[in-house]
């Protein structure tokens, strides 16, 4: 039976809006986490923030750092507030969104498929990147990927809240 559903796409193209369209729809606050790139610092240098489901990226702890000399990735922040963003109570788990940035974090990675093999329905971004972690998210049969473009993305709200109201039933 499909339990979760995740959403995949090129970059800028609604993934996320698309989520937040979908909770308001549904009415609930949602558990999990979400990242969020900030704005560029005056010497080109931005930070990517790891922060619960229904808080700001003020909230958050940074998991990645970009410079214009390159990235620097914190798989420990993953590992230690990753896990305990997802096992707050909700009936909802927001993952907005899973990428290659996790790939070293194995402690968050457990936490993920823990989740996925839970009660509870996980709504969330799939990166467009093929590494070991996301392949074997891609590869379960209860999830729903839905890829989203420019051309469908004002309609995918209104079916992830068709899915996942069948979820809640137990028909899909």
């Amino acid at each position: 039976m499909k339990k979760h559903i995740f959403l995949t796409g090129e970059i800028q193209t609604g993934k996320s809006t698309a989520i937040s369209k979908a909770v308001e729809l549904l009415g609930i606050t949602p558990g999990g986490f979400r990242t969020k790139g900030t704005h560029n610092q005056t010497d080109g240098s931005s930070d990517v923030m790891l922060y619960p489901a229904e808080k700001t990226p003020e909230d958050g702890r940074i998991i990645a750092h970009r410079s214009p000399t390159g990235k620097t990735i914190f798989p420990e922040t993953f590992n230690t507030f990753g896990p305990l963003y997802l096992k707050r109570p909700a009936e909802l788990i927001l993952m907005d969104e899973l990428g290659y940035m996790e790939s070293s974090a194995e402690e968050f990675q457990k936490a993920v498929f823990e989740t996925l093999d839970g009660k509870i329905p996980v709504l969330g971004v799939l990166r467009n990147k093929n590494t070991p972690f996301l392949d074997a998210i891609r590869r379960r049969d209860d999830i729903i990927i839905i890829t989203i473009t420019k051309q469908n993305r004002n309609f995918i709200p209104e079916k992830i809240v068709y899915f996942m109201n069948g979820i809640r039933q137990g028909k899909a």
